[in-house]
């Protein structure tokens, strides 16, 4: 296998003149902002996703142990000479598994095989339930692990979403991980997960992490109504969780834009503004795609509306039979959209305008096998 480039501190600091971009950039990767690396089987050709301001995507190509083309599609790259924060971190990523690699028992030579034409990439399930891709070439297959997308729920279980609301709830939960299997398998490059929670007096995560659909189907267990609805602990929560450190951390490949789906009955019962000024910081909730659903009368549009982002992506269901059709439209709007590209629209936008077009006269048809939808 061919060896990755040798970098040196040194030579990394030669490719900027300004030793804050410097300072940045390896900041940005001890703090593990490359959320995606992919590299060439030759280990000359990277690319990657680097979280900012904005997600920002690095190419790299290496003749040697030389860079002789580096592009990044944030402001700072076209704007000043030499190379940017984002570069940089990718940078000491590419150093970091060329020592890896050197450190790596050397494995015994195989006597040479004859070619053989390569074959298209397959996919694959471990036993957890993720999902890999596999290039093969004949006798040799090398596994790699797909980007994750975690889809986010959290639900209002104040007492006044007691009866049929959170009945429905609990109905349409049950059908979640069909949904999500069906669309991963349309999405080759993408592994969802999903992370449930409820809040009513406190948050409870019915995940303990983000699991695979399949685990999903064990861990979930109906809700009940009951206390009052503190949205502004939920926020605080989805903060902590929406990290390296907690939900965000253990794929190699790194992670897209998770999608967050939000229910809720009626008014805060606790400070919402500053958690959500709070969580307005984090790189993952802005690169987020966000849906609310607002139920009944009593239901704050404005507030959701303000943790969304825009008005656009509140659905209003003043029907509450109808809960469940919804969070299950918008679970494979969102992971669909989420997870495959969407005609040059960034996502959010794809999503906003599939729930404008939602005819509430009419059934919600959602395309997805072994869903019994005349049930609505």
């Amino acid at each position: 296998m061919e060896k990755y480039p040798n970098i040196t501190d040194s030579y990394i600091r030669s490719l900027t003149d300004k030793a804050i971009t410097y300072a940045k950039g390896k900041d940005y990767y001890e703090k593990n902002f490359i959320t995606a690396l992919r590299e060439s089987r030759d280990r000359h050709t990277f690319d990657a996703e680097v979280a900012g301001t904005d997600f920002y995507t690095v190419h790299l190509e290496f003749r040697g142990n030389k860079l002789a083309v580096c592009d990044c599609d944030c402001p700072a790259f076209s704007k000043y000479d030499g190379a940017c924060k984002h570069i940089i971190a990718t940078l000491f990523k590419v150093q970091e598994l060329a020592r890896a690699d050197a450190t790596q028992p050397k494995k015994e030579s195989k006597k040479e095989q004859p070619k053989k034409e390569p074959q298209n990439i397959i996919n694959k399930t471990t036993k957890d339930g993720n999902r890999k891709m596999s290039r093969y070439d004949g006798d040799n297959i090398e596994e790699v692990a797909a980007r994750t997308m975690a889809l986010f729920y959290l639900f209002d279980q104040s007492g006044s979403m007691s009866g049929t609301k959170i009945g429905q709830v609990n109905y349409a939960m049950k059908d979640i991980p069909k949904i999500i299997k069906d669309v991963a398998d349309g999405a080759p490059n993408a592994n969802i997960v999903v992370a449930a929670a409820s809040f009513s007096n406190d948050v409870n995560w019915i995940t303990p992490q983000p699991v695979s659909p399949d685990e999903f189907m064990n861990i979930w267990h109906d809700i009940s109504a009951g206390g009052l609805t503190s949205l502004g602990a939920a926020l605080r929560s989805l903060n902590e969780k929406m990290s390296r450190k907690a939900f965000l951390g253990d794929n190699p490949m790194g992670y897209l834009a998770p999608g967050i789906i939000l229910l809720s009955d009626g008014e805060p019962t606790d400070d919402w503004e500053t958690p959500l000024r709070e969580l307005r910081k984090n790189n993952w909730f802005k690169a987020a795609v966000k849906v609310a659903f607002a139920v009944g009368e009593d239901a704050n549009k404005d507030i959701l509306g303000e943790v969304c982002g825009s008005k656009e992506a509140v659905v209003s269901i003043d029907d509450p039979e109808k809960i469940r059709q919804y969070i299950k439209f918008v679970t494979a709007t969102v992971s669909k959209t989420g997870t495959t590209s969407s005609a040059g629209k960034d996502p959010q936008t794809a999503v906003n305008e599939a729930l404008a077009n939602i005819d509430d006269n009419q059934p919600i048809v959602v395309d997805i096998p072994d869903i019994d939808d005349s049930q609505w």
